[in-house]
C-alpha cells in the first residue's frame, strides 16, 4: 500500500467532488504536483501526459486509448481516474505479470523437455490473461506485443543512422 498519491497539476480539472469524496472515502492522501518532486518511496504519481512520467516515482498512466502502454514504460496503466484507488490499495499485479512472463520465456529458451515448455506456455497465456483482464484488452492484444519475443528476455539496444 502506497503512502500518497500525487496528482498532475493538469489533472486537477478531472477531480470532481465525488473523486475527492472516493479518495476521502479509501484514505488517499493526495496532492496535486506541478512536477517538481523529488524521490520518495511509496508514492504513486498520476499523470496522463505521456512526457510527464517520472522514473524515481512509481507511475500511473491514465491511458485515452488502447494502445497507450506501448508508448509508456515503467507505468500502472488505468481507464478512470477512480481506478488509482485499487493501484493505490494493491499495486503489485504488473509486476508479477511482468515477472511470469520473464520466468515463462526463459524456460521457453532453455528447455529441452516437452511438459516444461507446455508449462512455460501456459504461465506466458497467464501473464497475459492478468493484463487483458485489467485493462480490458483481448489476450491476443496483449500477447503479441507483451508476450511475443523468443529467446532470454535482455534489453534491446539499436543503432540508427
Amino acid at each position: 500500500m502506497y503512502q500518497k498519491l500525487l496528482i498532475d497539476k493538469k489533472l486537477e480539472c478531472k477531480i470532481t467532488k465525488d473523486l475527492e469524496k472516493v479518495f476521502s472515502n479509501n484514505n488517499i492522501n493526495y496532492t496535486f504536483s506541478e512536477g517538481g518532486d523529488s524521490f520518495q518511496y511509496n508514492v504513486l504519481y498520476l499523470t496522463a501526459d505521456k512526457n510527464n512520467i517520472k522514473p524515481e516515482l512509481a507511475n500511473v498512466f491514465l491511458m485515452s486509448n488502447d494502445y497507450d502502454f506501448l508508448d509508456v514504460k515503467d507505468a500502472i496503466f488505468i481507464r478512470r481516474i477512480e481506478d488509482v484507488v485499487r493501484v493505490y490499495m494493491e499495486g503489485v499485479w504488473k509486476s508479477w505479470a511482468k515477472e511470469l512472463q520473464f520466468l515463462a520465456q526463459c524456460s521457453l529458451a532453455y528447455s529441452k523437455d516437452k511438459f516444461d515448455r507446455e508449462r512455460a506456455e501456459r504461465i506466458r497465456e497467464i501473464s497475459c490473461e492478468m493484463l487483458a483482464y485489467k485493462y480490458d484488452i483481448s489476450p491476443e492484444k496483449i500477447k503479441e506485443h507483451f508476450a511475443s519475443e523468443i529467446g532470454y528476455q535482455t534489453p534491446k539496444v539499436e543503432t540508427r543512422a
